[in-house]
Protein backbone atom coordinates (compact mmCIF):
# COMPACT_ATOMS: atom_id res chain seq x y z
CA UNK A 1 0.00 0.00 0.00
CA UNK A 2 2.81 2.29 0.78
CA UNK A 3 4.50 1.48 -2.57
CA UNK A 4 1.36 2.25 -4.66
CA UNK A 5 0.79 5.48 -2.79
CA UNK A 6 4.35 6.48 -3.61
CA UNK A 7 3.83 5.93 -7.38
CA UNK A 8 0.75 8.15 -7.58
CA UNK A 9 2.61 10.90 -5.83
CA UNK A 10 5.28 11.42 -8.50
CA UNK A 11 3.22 10.47 -11.63
CA UNK A 12 0.51 13.19 -11.16
CA UNK A 13 2.73 16.21 -11.97
CA UNK A 14 3.95 14.56 -15.20
CA UNK A 15 0.42 14.13 -16.50
CA UNK A 16 -0.35 17.80 -15.80
CA UNK A 17 2.79 18.97 -17.64
CA UNK A 18 1.91 16.84 -20.66
CA UNK A 19 -1.48 18.45 -20.90
CA UNK A 20 0.04 21.91 -20.75
CA UNK A 21 2.57 21.10 -23.50
CA UNK A 22 -0.17 19.72 -25.71
CA UNK A 23 -2.26 22.85 -25.20
CA UNK A 24 0.72 25.04 -26.08
CA UNK A 25 1.38 23.06 -29.29
CA UNK A 26 -2.26 23.35 -30.38
CA UNK A 27 -2.23 27.08 -29.61
CA UNK A 28 0.98 27.56 -31.64
CA UNK A 29 -0.46 25.74 -34.65
CA UNK A 30 -3.63 27.86 -34.55
CA UNK A 31 -1.68 31.13 -34.21
CA UNK A 32 0.75 30.14 -36.99
CA UNK A 33 -2.05 29.22 -39.35
CA UNK A 34 -3.81 32.53 -38.70
CA UNK A 35 -0.55 34.48 -39.17
CA UNK A 36 0.22 32.78 -42.44
CA UNK A 37 -3.27 33.49 -43.68
CA UNK A 38 -2.88 37.16 -42.71
CA UNK A 39 0.54 37.43 -44.37
CA UNK A 40 -0.72 35.92 -47.63
CA UNK A 41 -3.71 38.26 -47.64
CA UNK A 42 -1.41 41.22 -46.96
CA UNK A 43 0.91 40.32 -49.81
CA UNK A 44 -1.99 39.88 -52.19
CA UNK A 45 -3.37 43.26 -51.22
CA UNK A 46 0.08 44.85 -51.66
CA UNK A 47 0.52 43.30 -55.11
CA UNK A 48 -2.94 44.41 -56.14
CA UNK A 49 -2.20 47.93 -54.94
CA UNK A 50 1.12 47.94 -56.78
CA UNK A 51 -0.54 46.73 -59.96
CA UNK A 52 -3.23 49.38 -59.61
CA UNK A 53 -0.63 52.05 -59.02
CA UNK A 54 1.44 50.81 -62.02
CA UNK A 55 -1.57 51.25 -64.22
CA UNK A 56 -1.60 54.89 -63.19
CA UNK A 57 2.15 55.33 -63.70
CA UNK A 58 4.05 55.36 -66.97
CA UNK A 59 7.72 56.18 -67.54
CA UNK A 60 8.60 59.36 -69.47
CA UNK A 61 11.57 59.32 -71.87
CA UNK A 62 13.81 62.39 -71.88
CA UNK A 63 14.81 63.54 -75.39
CA UNK A 64 16.58 66.47 -76.98
CA UNK A 65 14.26 68.87 -78.75
CA UNK A 66 14.37 71.80 -81.16
CA UNK A 67 11.75 74.39 -81.93
CA UNK A 68 10.56 75.09 -85.46
CA UNK A 69 11.44 78.69 -86.30
CA UNK A 70 10.61 80.84 -89.30
CA UNK A 71 13.65 82.74 -90.56
CA UNK A 72 14.97 84.58 -93.58
CA UNK A 73 17.54 82.58 -95.56
CA UNK A 74 19.58 83.36 -98.63
CA UNK A 75 18.80 80.66 -101.17
CA UNK A 76 22.28 79.84 -102.47
CA UNK A 77 23.31 76.76 -104.41
CA UNK A 78 26.86 75.40 -104.56
CA UNK A 79 27.54 72.75 -107.18
CA UNK A 80 30.67 71.35 -108.84
CA UNK A 81 31.54 72.60 -112.30
CA UNK A 82 33.89 71.46 -115.04
CA UNK A 83 36.00 74.12 -116.77
CA UNK A 84 36.83 73.68 -120.44
CA UNK A 85 37.86 75.79 -123.40
CA UNK A 86 35.06 77.68 -125.10
CA UNK A 87 36.41 76.17 -128.32
CA UNK A 88 38.71 73.18 -128.24
CA UNK A 89 39.37 70.24 -130.48
CA UNK A 90 41.81 67.50 -131.38
CA UNK A 91 42.75 67.71 -135.04
CA UNK A 92 42.53 64.46 -137.03
CA UNK A 93 43.15 63.77 -140.73
CA UNK A 94 40.32 62.99 -143.12
CA UNK A 95 42.65 61.05 -145.41
CA UNK A 96 45.54 58.66 -144.66
CA UNK A 97 49.09 59.68 -145.35
CA UNK A 98 52.64 60.18 -144.12
CA UNK A 99 53.49 63.15 -141.93
CA UNK A 100 55.77 65.47 -143.88
CA UNK A 101 56.23 68.23 -141.29
CA UNK A 102 54.95 69.65 -138.01
CA UNK A 103 54.41 73.23 -139.08
CA UNK A 104 54.13 74.94 -135.66
CA UNK A 105 55.79 74.76 -132.28
CA UNK A 106 53.92 73.20 -129.39
CA UNK A 107 52.15 75.59 -127.03
CA UNK A 108 52.19 78.66 -129.30
CA UNK A 109 49.24 80.79 -130.31
CA UNK A 110 48.11 80.37 -133.89
CA UNK A 111 45.55 82.15 -136.01
CA UNK A 112 42.69 80.53 -137.88
CA UNK A 113 43.85 78.84 -141.10
CA UNK A 114 47.43 78.24 -139.96
CA UNK A 115 48.86 74.92 -141.14
CA UNK A 116 49.69 72.78 -138.11
CA UNK A 117 50.59 69.41 -139.66
CA UNK A 118 51.50 68.80 -143.29
CA UNK A 119 51.06 65.37 -144.86
CA UNK A 120 52.99 64.28 -147.95
CA UNK A 121 50.89 65.54 -150.87
CA UNK A 122 53.14 64.80 -153.88
CA UNK A 123 50.72 62.30 -155.40
CA UNK A 124 47.71 64.50 -154.76
CA UNK A 125 49.43 67.50 -156.40
CA UNK A 126 50.29 65.44 -159.46
CA UNK A 127 46.67 64.36 -159.74
CA UNK A 128 45.62 67.96 -159.43
CA UNK A 129 47.98 69.06 -162.21
CA UNK A 130 46.64 66.33 -164.46
CA UNK A 131 43.10 67.41 -163.74
CA UNK A 132 44.06 71.00 -164.44
CA UNK A 133 45.46 70.07 -167.87
CA UNK A 134 42.27 68.21 -168.74
CA UNK A 135 40.23 71.17 -167.58
CA UNK A 136 42.12 73.60 -169.81
CA UNK A 137 41.73 71.31 -172.85
CA UNK A 138 37.99 70.92 -172.34
CA UNK A 139 37.66 74.63 -171.67
CA UNK A 140 39.23 75.48 -175.05
CA UNK A 141 36.99 72.99 -176.83
CA UNK A 142 33.94 74.40 -175.14
CA UNK A 143 34.86 77.96 -176.12
CA UNK A 144 35.44 76.87 -179.76
CA UNK A 145 32.05 75.22 -179.96
CA UNK A 146 30.41 78.30 -178.54
CA UNK A 147 32.17 80.54 -181.09
CA UNK A 148 31.14 78.37 -184.05
CA UNK A 149 27.57 78.24 -182.93
CA UNK A 150 27.54 81.99 -182.52
CA UNK A 151 28.66 82.40 -186.19
CA UNK A 152 26.23 79.84 -187.59
CA UNK A 153 24.03 77.54 -185.59
CA UNK A 154 24.04 75.03 -188.41
CA UNK A 155 27.79 74.46 -188.03
CA UNK A 156 27.39 72.74 -184.61
CA UNK A 157 24.77 70.18 -183.85
CA UNK A 158 22.97 70.24 -180.55
CA UNK A 159 24.57 66.93 -179.59
CA UNK A 160 28.11 68.23 -180.13
CA UNK A 161 27.26 71.39 -178.24
CA UNK A 162 25.93 69.46 -175.23
CA UNK A 163 28.89 67.06 -175.27
CA UNK A 164 31.45 69.87 -175.22
CA UNK A 165 29.63 71.59 -172.37
CA UNK A 166 29.39 68.36 -170.34
CA UNK A 167 33.08 67.54 -170.86
CA UNK A 168 34.09 70.99 -169.67
CA UNK A 169 31.95 70.85 -166.53
CA UNK A 170 33.18 67.31 -165.71
CA UNK A 171 36.80 68.40 -166.07
CA UNK A 172 36.20 71.39 -163.86
CA UNK A 173 34.61 69.18 -161.14
CA UNK A 174 37.52 66.70 -161.38
CA UNK A 175 40.03 69.50 -160.90
CA UNK A 176 38.11 70.83 -157.88
CA UNK A 177 38.09 67.34 -156.34
CA UNK A 178 41.86 67.02 -156.90
CA UNK A 179 42.49 70.42 -155.31
CA UNK A 180 40.36 69.39 -152.31
CA UNK A 181 42.48 66.27 -151.83
CA UNK A 182 45.59 68.41 -151.86
CA UNK A 183 44.09 70.77 -149.28
CA UNK A 184 43.14 67.88 -147.01
CA UNK A 185 46.81 66.92 -146.77
CA UNK A 186 47.39 70.15 -144.84
CA UNK A 187 45.86 70.09 -141.33
CA UNK A 188 44.96 73.69 -140.51
CA UNK A 189 43.62 75.47 -137.42
CA UNK A 190 39.84 75.90 -137.66
CA UNK A 191 39.98 78.80 -135.19
CA UNK A 192 42.53 80.91 -133.34
CA UNK A 193 43.95 79.26 -130.25
CA UNK A 194 46.93 77.61 -128.61
CA UNK A 195 48.46 74.54 -130.22
CA UNK A 196 48.82 71.56 -127.93
CA UNK A 197 51.35 68.76 -127.75
CA UNK A 198 52.22 66.80 -130.90
CA UNK A 199 50.87 63.26 -131.01
CA UNK A 200 52.88 62.29 -134.13
CA UNK A 201 56.30 62.93 -135.68
CA UNK A 202 57.50 63.53 -139.24
CA UNK A 203 57.61 60.24 -141.12
CA UNK A 204 54.78 58.63 -139.19
CA UNK A 205 51.99 57.04 -141.19
CA UNK A 206 48.61 58.24 -139.91
CA UNK A 207 45.22 56.70 -140.53
CA UNK A 208 41.91 58.46 -140.93
CA UNK A 209 40.76 59.89 -137.59
CA UNK A 210 44.10 59.49 -135.79
CA UNK A 211 44.87 62.22 -133.24
CA UNK A 212 47.55 64.64 -134.46
CA UNK A 213 47.51 67.74 -132.28
CA UNK A 214 45.07 69.61 -130.01
CA UNK A 215 43.95 73.22 -130.27
CA UNK A 216 42.40 75.16 -127.40
CA UNK A 217 41.24 78.71 -126.82
CA UNK A 218 42.47 80.06 -123.48
CA UNK A 219 41.05 83.57 -123.51
CA UNK A 220 37.43 82.44 -123.35
CA UNK A 221 36.59 79.49 -121.11
CA UNK A 222 33.30 77.87 -120.19
CA UNK A 223 32.11 76.10 -117.07
CA UNK A 224 29.44 73.41 -117.28
CA UNK A 225 27.39 72.54 -114.21
CA UNK A 226 23.94 71.31 -113.19
CA UNK A 227 21.44 73.06 -110.93
CA UNK A 228 18.51 71.62 -108.94
CA UNK A 229 15.21 71.79 -110.75
CA UNK A 230 13.89 74.52 -108.44
CA UNK A 231 16.32 76.90 -110.18
CA UNK A 232 14.92 76.13 -113.64
CA UNK A 233 12.75 79.23 -113.60
CA UNK A 234 15.54 81.49 -112.29
CA UNK A 235 18.13 80.98 -115.04
CA UNK A 236 18.58 83.81 -117.51
CA UNK A 237 21.37 84.47 -120.05
CA UNK A 238 23.68 87.19 -118.79
CA UNK A 239 23.16 86.30 -115.12
CA UNK A 240 26.32 86.52 -113.02
CA UNK A 241 27.66 83.63 -110.96
CA UNK A 242 30.84 82.97 -108.98
CA UNK A 243 33.29 80.18 -109.73
CA UNK A 244 35.95 79.20 -107.22
CA UNK A 245 38.85 77.48 -108.95
CA UNK A 246 39.96 74.85 -106.46
CA UNK A 247 43.49 74.41 -107.82
CA UNK A 248 44.26 78.14 -107.71
CA UNK A 249 42.29 78.97 -104.57
CA UNK A 250 40.77 82.02 -106.26
CA UNK A 251 37.26 83.02 -107.29
CA UNK A 252 36.29 84.50 -110.64
CA UNK A 253 33.04 85.81 -112.02
CA UNK A 254 31.26 84.12 -114.90
CA UNK A 255 28.23 84.90 -117.01
CA UNK A 256 25.53 82.38 -117.84
CA UNK A 257 25.32 81.77 -121.58
CA UNK A 258 22.47 79.28 -121.80
CA UNK A 259 20.62 76.47 -120.06
CA UNK A 260 19.59 73.21 -121.61
CA UNK A 261 15.84 73.10 -122.31
CA UNK A 262 15.72 69.48 -121.06
CA UNK A 263 16.31 68.41 -117.46
CA UNK A 264 18.31 65.28 -116.77
CA UNK A 265 15.81 62.45 -116.36
CA UNK A 266 17.88 60.62 -113.72
CA UNK A 267 18.92 63.48 -111.42
CA UNK A 268 16.22 66.05 -112.28
CA UNK A 269 18.99 68.63 -112.60
CA UNK A 270 19.24 71.37 -115.21
CA UNK A 271 22.48 71.51 -117.29
CA UNK A 272 23.80 75.09 -117.47
CA UNK A 273 26.78 76.66 -119.22
CA UNK A 274 28.55 79.90 -118.27
CA UNK A 275 31.43 81.84 -119.83
CA UNK A 276 34.62 82.92 -118.04
CA UNK A 277 36.82 85.76 -119.27
CA UNK A 278 40.32 84.33 -118.82
CA UNK A 279 42.25 87.42 -119.87
CA UNK A 280 45.13 86.60 -117.54
CA UNK A 281 45.42 83.06 -118.85
CA UNK A 282 45.85 81.61 -115.36
CA UNK A 283 42.92 79.19 -115.62
CA UNK A 284 43.46 76.11 -117.74
CA UNK A 285 40.84 73.93 -119.43
CA UNK A 286 40.12 70.80 -117.42
CA UNK A 287 40.32 72.45 -114.00
CA UNK A 288 37.64 71.88 -111.37
CA UNK A 289 35.52 74.71 -109.99
CA UNK A 290 32.81 75.23 -107.36
CA UNK A 291 29.92 77.23 -108.78
CA UNK A 292 27.93 79.46 -106.41
CA UNK A 293 24.64 80.98 -107.45
CA UNK A 294 22.03 82.85 -105.43
CA UNK A 295 18.31 82.83 -106.08
CA UNK A 296 17.77 85.66 -103.61
CA UNK A 297 16.36 85.95 -100.10
CA UNK A 298 13.72 83.46 -98.97
CA UNK A 299 11.67 84.96 -96.11
CA UNK A 300 9.83 82.91 -93.50
CA UNK A 301 11.49 79.56 -94.17
CA UNK A 302 10.74 76.96 -91.46
CA UNK A 303 14.04 75.41 -90.33
CA UNK A 304 14.78 72.37 -88.15
CA UNK A 305 18.00 70.40 -87.45
CA UNK A 306 18.83 67.73 -90.03
CA UNK A 307 19.28 65.31 -87.13
CA UNK A 308 15.52 65.43 -86.52
CA UNK A 309 14.80 63.76 -89.88
CA UNK A 310 14.03 60.04 -90.02
CA UNK A 311 14.22 58.83 -93.65
CA UNK A 312 12.04 55.90 -94.63
CA UNK A 313 12.56 55.07 -98.28
CA UNK A 314 11.97 58.26 -100.24
CA UNK A 315 9.94 59.86 -97.42
CA UNK A 316 11.07 61.93 -94.43
CA UNK A 317 9.49 61.83 -90.96
CA UNK A 318 10.00 63.62 -87.64
CA UNK A 319 8.70 63.13 -84.09
CA UNK A 320 6.69 66.16 -83.01
CA UNK A 321 5.74 67.01 -79.42
CA UNK A 322 1.97 66.65 -79.09
CA UNK A 323 -0.36 67.22 -76.13
CA UNK A 324 -0.08 69.63 -73.20
CA UNK A 325 3.15 71.59 -72.74
CA UNK A 326 5.80 69.77 -70.73
CA UNK A 327 8.58 71.22 -68.61
CA UNK A 328 12.16 71.15 -69.95
CA UNK A 329 13.34 69.06 -66.98
CA UNK A 330 13.28 65.26 -67.42
CA UNK A 331 10.77 63.65 -65.05
CA UNK A 332 10.73 60.17 -63.63
CA UNK A 333 7.10 59.11 -64.00
CA UNK A 334 3.88 60.44 -65.40
CA UNK A 335 0.23 59.82 -64.62
CA UNK A 336 -2.77 60.62 -66.77
CA UNK A 337 -3.16 63.92 -64.94
CA UNK A 338 0.43 65.06 -65.65
CA UNK A 339 1.41 67.50 -68.38
CA UNK A 340 3.99 65.34 -70.20
CA UNK A 341 3.68 65.30 -73.99
CA UNK A 342 3.72 62.35 -76.37
CA UNK A 343 5.66 61.74 -79.59
CA UNK A 344 3.65 62.17 -82.77
CA UNK A 345 5.20 60.84 -86.00
CA UNK A 346 4.71 63.33 -88.82
CA UNK A 347 5.71 63.14 -92.50
CA UNK A 348 7.46 66.27 -93.77
CA UNK A 349 8.59 67.66 -97.10
CA UNK A 350 12.07 69.18 -97.07
CA UNK A 351 13.65 71.95 -99.10
CA UNK A 352 16.85 73.91 -98.60
CA UNK A 353 19.75 72.69 -96.49
CA UNK A 354 22.37 74.72 -94.67
CA UNK A 355 24.99 73.98 -92.06
CA UNK A 356 23.10 71.10 -90.44
CA UNK A 357 19.69 72.76 -90.84
CA UNK A 358 16.94 71.84 -93.29
CA UNK A 359 13.86 73.69 -94.50
CA UNK A 360 10.46 72.11 -93.90
CA UNK A 361 8.08 72.91 -96.74
CA UNK A 362 5.10 71.02 -95.32
CA UNK A 363 4.17 68.97 -92.24
CA UNK A 364 5.10 71.45 -89.50
CA UNK A 365 4.22 75.00 -88.48
CA UNK A 366 6.18 77.68 -86.72
CA UNK A 367 6.23 77.06 -82.97
CA UNK A 368 6.16 73.26 -83.19
CA UNK A 369 8.78 71.33 -81.25
CA UNK A 370 10.49 68.28 -82.77
CA UNK A 371 12.73 65.58 -81.33
CA UNK A 372 16.31 66.24 -82.49
CA UNK A 373 18.01 63.36 -80.63
CA UNK A 374 16.78 60.18 -78.96
CA UNK A 375 14.38 58.99 -81.67
CA UNK A 376 15.60 55.41 -81.26
CA UNK A 377 14.33 55.28 -77.67
CA UNK A 378 10.73 56.22 -78.46
CA UNK A 379 7.86 55.37 -80.75
CA UNK A 380 4.58 56.97 -81.80
CA UNK A 381 2.60 57.86 -78.67
CA UNK A 382 5.53 57.51 -76.26
CA UNK A 383 5.48 60.00 -73.35
CA UNK A 384 8.45 62.34 -73.80
CA UNK A 385 9.93 65.33 -72.05
CA UNK A 386 12.40 67.86 -73.48
CA UNK A 387 15.86 67.93 -71.94
CA UNK A 388 16.63 71.13 -73.84
CA UNK A 389 15.09 73.05 -76.71
CA UNK A 390 17.54 74.12 -79.40
CA UNK A 391 17.02 77.53 -80.95
CA UNK A 392 17.54 78.07 -84.68
CA UNK A 393 19.61 81.09 -85.80
CA UNK A 394 17.82 84.28 -86.76
CA UNK A 395 19.17 84.27 -90.32
CA UNK A 396 21.33 82.01 -92.42
CA UNK A 397 22.50 81.25 -95.90
CA UNK A 398 20.93 78.17 -97.38
CA UNK A 399 23.19 75.99 -99.47
CA UNK A 400 21.74 73.30 -101.67
CA UNK A 401 23.51 69.96 -101.54
CA UNK A 402 26.03 69.19 -104.21
CA UNK A 403 24.84 67.31 -107.33
CA UNK A 404 25.75 63.64 -107.62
Amino acid sequence: MVARSGNRWWQAPLRRRGVRVALLIVLGVVVGAWGMQWFVAYKMQSMAAAAKGGARMKMVTPVEAASVKAMDVNDVVQVPGSISADMGTVLRPEVPGVVKAIAVHQGVEVSAGTVLVQLDDATERADANQALAALRLNERSWKRVQALRAEDAALVSQKDFDTAQSNFESARAAYQAARTRVEKMAITAPFAGVAGLNQVNPGDYVAVGQALISLQTLRDLRVDFALPERFSGSIEPGQDITVRVTALGTSVSATIVAADPLLDAASRNLPVRAKIDNAGGTIRPGMFGDVTMSRGNLPGALMIPEAALMPEGEKQFVYKFAGNPSPTVPGAVSTPGDTAQVAQKVEVTTGLRLNGMVQVVSGLVSGDTVVSAGQMKIGPGSPIVAMNIGMAPVSATAVAPAVK
